[in-house]
């Protein structure tokens, strides 16, 4: 479904060449939902939005990125209109920011389903917005983005994601600021769009990833550490930071990872994990580990576990 190979984001900065994705590599099945996880600026929304195109002027974006066979990464502008919504649909991580303020719903999935030349009657809009989960779906049509609380927004975003019927959804922070009754309709929602189609999920929430993911892929200062089937890592984590990350979270030890997340300007030397790693040898610090296969599917950029 979508094979990506060697995927690299970079910029010019006065401090010189700055890479916030570096040497991605990985595959997200049919009807799979394959979640990214990690600590904030690791590289996760970026890795998301280049494979839409929409990145940037000043990024340069490396590598092959393969949907149903066709590389995308080498299309012209105008093709890209041909991927966006048919081919990959987004969920912003911010509907608020997202949405028009000028438009109301009708006009938002009126101007999606334009776009990607699909069917825009009112019984489509409403059909959407009745499957997020919308209620009073043909009065909600005339409204605006700031009638609707977050949750709404959320769902309604959720629905213009799924508009054009995409092959794969990339869903950024899908329950960021959310309560906690409206997130658990939020995980139901994308629960039942699982069947339907393959998602690319990027989220802070474990309990999101544990609940909604066929496989968890680890990111950390712009490469992935680990990859592994979603019951594998919650089990037994492998990478050391993957284990720091568990133990962090509210409901488990909430343990601090020692140490702060490199600068994309001075990344260290060797093993970026290792001046934080308690399990750092002199090779971690002066050598750079590859992402190794070490069981079943199960991937590990780690010299003291692979």
């Amino acid at each position: 479904m979508l094979s990506i190979r060697d995927l690299r984001v970079e910029f010019e900065s006065p401090h010189g060449l700055i890479m916030p994705v570096d040497s991605v590599d990985m595959d997200i099945l049919d009807k799979e939902t394959f979640t990214i996880i990690g600590e904030s600026g690791c590289g996760k929304s970026l890795l998301a939005n280049s494979l839409l195109g929409l990145l940037p002027r000043d990024a340069k974006v490396s590598g092959k990125v393969h949907i149903d066979g066709e590389e995308i990464l080498s299309l012209k502008k105008k093709e890209w209109r041909r991927i966006r919504g048919n081919k990959i649909g987004l969920v912003f991580q911010n509907p608020s920011a997202s949405l028009n303020p000028v438009f109301n719903m009708h006009g938002h999935l009126y101007e999606t389903l334009k776009y990607s030349n699909k069917p825009s009657s009112r019984d489509k809009m409403v059909s959407l917005l009745k499957k997020t989960g919308i209620k009073n779906p043909l009065r909600r049509l005339s409204q605006y983005p700031h009638q609707l609380s977050g949750g709404m927004k959320q769902r309604f975003a959720i629905a213009l994601g799924i508009a054009t019927d995409p092959d794969i959804l990339i869903a950024d922070e899908p329950t960021n600021g959310l309560d906690v009754t409206v997130k658990l309709k939020i995980v139901q929602m994308l629960s039942k769009l699982h069947s339907e189609r393959s998602i690319l999920l990027i989220t802070h929430d474990l309990n999101v990833a544990y609940n909604l993911s066929d496989k968890i892929a680890v990111m950390y200062a712009g490469e992935l550490v680990e990859i592994a089937p979603v019951n594998s890592f919650f089990e037994k984590p492998i990478h050391p930071y993957s284990s720091q990350l568990l133990v962090s979270h509210p409901e488990k030890e909430m343990l601090p990872i020692p140490g702060f997340t490199p600068q994309l300007t001075q990344r260290p030397q060797g093993c970026r994990f290792h001046p934080r790693c308690a399990l750092a040898s002199r090779k971690c610090k002066h050598e750079h580990p590859g992402l190794e296969k070490i069981e079943g599917e199960r991937y590990v950029r780690c010299f003291a576990c692979a």
